[in-house]
């Protein structure tokens, strides 16, 4: 107090300013938390609309669970590479439209890679590090499967961010018109197609599909499947047969010519059967249609007209 009593006010003045200013830092609010919002952009196929009511189209407004019914998220640190964060696949619940990640509000500023997988029915995908999944595991085949991936720079002044899902693979539609009474099954075998989704929506190796199908209206019944992207234009050939199951296991089946396609992302491909029992269509009586941007478009010798 003798040494104060001694200064000029100004230099008092001065003395209480350092004084307050030394705590400012413990004043300050918390660094605001990393926040994740995702959503699904491909709610529908690109052409779905185009399909005169073949593929439903649904509104863009329903809850993000009846699109992407599971998730799967990892944080990885850009420089390093090293996983910081990692959720195994759940359920989404409520009925919101977007789904905010829970993520730790101790997570330190810096640069991070995000991947997310939506529709997912194993643990994982089923790859290393999240990089891709093969879809000839454990029903993957089966599954509409989304993904994404964002680098997110994470500073006191960028914290909020939203990231998009996006539909993997393509839905392949197989009709039938005009069918024989009897005919109650068929197969449906594939190649030229994908192997592998990987984040960034690219892909990889090869594979193809067989699939068997007993149907129980006859005469006229439509099939669908979800396959990843042809390996090239028109990569993909499609050879389907019908079947007689009464008549036993020796039978011939209906055979029509096989069939070039290309199965492109989020898109569906639409191909049509249509049996005429005097025997004036193309192989086995069959006239072959593809629907091409809109129209149905005949097949003539493995082309499109």
């Amino acid at each position: 107090m003798k040494i104060l009593s001694n200064m000029s006010p100004l230099l008092v003045a001065l003395a209480a300013l350092l004084t307050a200013s030394s705590c400012i830092r413990e004043e300050l609010p918390p660094c605001p938390p990393l926040h994740v919002d995702i959503v699904v952009k491909d709610k529908n196929y690109f052409n779905a609309a185009a399909t005169d009511g073949l593929e439903p189209v649904r509104p863009e407004d329903l809850p993000f669970r009846d699109y992407v019914a599971t998730l799967y998220y990892r944080l990885d640190d850009a420089e390093t590479g090293e996983q910081v964060i990692e959720r195994t696949n759940f359920a989404v619940t409520g009925d919101a439209q977007t789904y905010g990640l829970p993520l730790p509000e101790s997570l330190p500023f810096g640069k991070y890679i995000l991947t997310v997988w939506g529709n997912m029915h194993s643990e994982r995908p089923l790859a290393d590090d999240a990089l891709y999944t093969e879809v000839t595991q454990s029903n993957a085949a089966e599954n509409d499967i989304y993904v994404t991936v964002d680098t997110l720079d994470y500073t006191i002044s960028r914290y909020a961010f939203t990231a998009e899902l996006e539909r993997a693979k393509g839905k392949l539609v197989v009709m039938a018109e005009n069918m024989p009474q009897d005919v109650d099954f068929s197969t449906k075998d594939l190649d030229g197609i994908y192997r592998y989704i990987g984040r960034g929506l690219k892909y990889g190796g090869e594979t193809a599909f067989h699939t068997d199908t007993l149907w129980t209206r006859p005469v006229e019944f439509s099939t669908g499947m979800l396959l990843c992207p042809s390996t090239g234009h028109e990569a993909t050939t499609l050879d389907v047969n019908f079947y007689r199951t009464a008549a036993g296991a020796q039978q011939q089946p209906l055979a029509p010519d096989d069939v070039q396609i290309t199965m492109s992302r989020n898109e569906v491909t639409m191909v049509r059967y249509v049996y005429d029992d005097k025997g004036s269509g193309g192989g086995d009586g069959f006239t072959i249609y593809i629907f091409v941007n809109g129209n149905w478009e005949e097949v003539h010798k493995m082309e499109i007209d």
